[in-house]
């Protein structure tokens, strides 16, 4: 009788095991949890001038190079950092595409990103190359492994 709704139980999480991973992703992501560490790697693509998909982003006007060379910024690419107020805005998210799909989302809050999306060079400075998609998708198969192993032997 024990087997039995021991099976029952196993069978039932079984059922449920993609919503269950589903819901952790969306954890794992999350701003105050594994997230931080996603916006670094977003980060340090932009600090090297590299967009989502390893594009340069550009290069600085003359006027706008020479003003950030006043400043002490460095002027060979775009890195989208002169105040840091736009990095300091990055975060992830994790979304919830259906009961057992989540997706990361990687966004910026303010003026500074919706001006900065008006030019097509900037719309896909967020998001990460395939190098840290690659890190970051293992970095959350580790993190479920742990949930699912906690949550098949409570």
């Amino acid at each position: 009788m024990a087997e039995n709704t021991a099976l029952k139980i196993f069978a039932q999480k079984l059922r449920n095991s993609k919503q269950f991973i589903a819901n952790k992703v969306v954890d794992i992501v999350a701003p105050t949890y594994k997230g931080t560490k996603i916006v670094v790697l977003n980060k340090v693509q932009m600090s090297k001038g590299e967009d989502s998909e390893e594009n340069q982003l550009g290069n600085y006007s003359e006027g706008w190079g020479e003003y950030r060379e006043s400043k002490g910024k460095q002027i060979d690419f775009i890195d989208l950092q002169f105040t840091n107020k736009f990095a300091e805005s990055i975060y992830t998210e994790g979304v919830l595409l259906s009961a057992s799909k989540a997706a990361l989302k990687i966004n910026a809050k303010g003026q500074r990103w919706e001006d900065l999306q008006e030019d097509e060079r900037f719309k896909k400075a967020l998001g990460l190359n395939q190098d840290n998609r690659d890190k970051v998708g293992m970095m959350i198969a580790l993190e479920v492994q742990k949930e699912l192993l906690k949550y098949y032997m409570p």
